[in-house]
This record gives C-alpha cells, sequence and structure tokens, in this order.
C-alpha cells in the first residue's frame, strides 16, 4: 500500500548519546532552519508548510534516550532532516536505531 504524502511523519532515532553532537549547528544554514540547539531542532519550509521538529526524549532528568523526529508532511524536508541526524550522529556511536513510528 502506497503512504499518502499527506500523513504525519514519525520517527524515533536510538543511540548511545555519550559523546555531545550538535544536530542544530549542522542544519542553521538551512534556509528552512527555525530554532534549535544542539539535539532540539525546528524547521519550516514557507512554500510547502512542512514542517519537521527534532526533540530529545529523557526519562531521567539531563538524559537523552531517543531522539523523536516528527513532520506534519512526509516530504522532501523530512526525508533531508532524518538523513543528516543520522549522518551527525553515526560518527559518534557504534548503535545507532532507527524505529518508523507512523
Amino acid at each position: 500500500m502506497a503512504r499518502s504524502s499527506l500523513t504525519l511523519a514519525d520517527m524515533r532515532i536510538y543511540s548511545y548519546f555519550s559523546i555531545p553532537t550538535d544536530i542544530a549547528a549542522s542544519l542553521r544554514d538551512w534556509p528552512e532552519f527555525v530554532s534549535g540547539e544542539e539535539y532540539a531542532v525546528e524547521l519550516k519550509d514557507p512554500i510547502t508548510g512542512e514542517q519537521v521538529t527534532i526533540k530529545p526524549i529523557g526519562v531521567e532528568p539531563d538524559s537523552i534516550d531517543y531522539l523523536v523526529v516528527t513532520g506534519n508532511l512526509k516530504g522532501r524536508l523530512y526525508e533531508r532532516v532524518v538523513g543528516r541526524a543520522i549522518i551527525e550522529l553515526q560518527p559518534h556511536t557504534d548503535n545507532l536505531m532507527i524505529e518508523n513510528m507512523d
């Protein structure tokens, strides 16, 4: 069954997060960048209305168990952000797991 491009996008990225990675810094030059710092990022395409957010989730204070990448559309921006996040995290871990939640 083909997925609709209007479906909400939701993905989790698991890692050790023991070596800090500033994903926001790698996205700051993108025209869609709205705000962000370290693992938390918000992006929006003013033409398509596509919005993507990366949010760190931790059970304990000051810890990160996984990142949630959400988008209001399954579009190009979402795909680019997921790819960039994985590329940025990969050199800092030997364990990187992706879970598609939608």
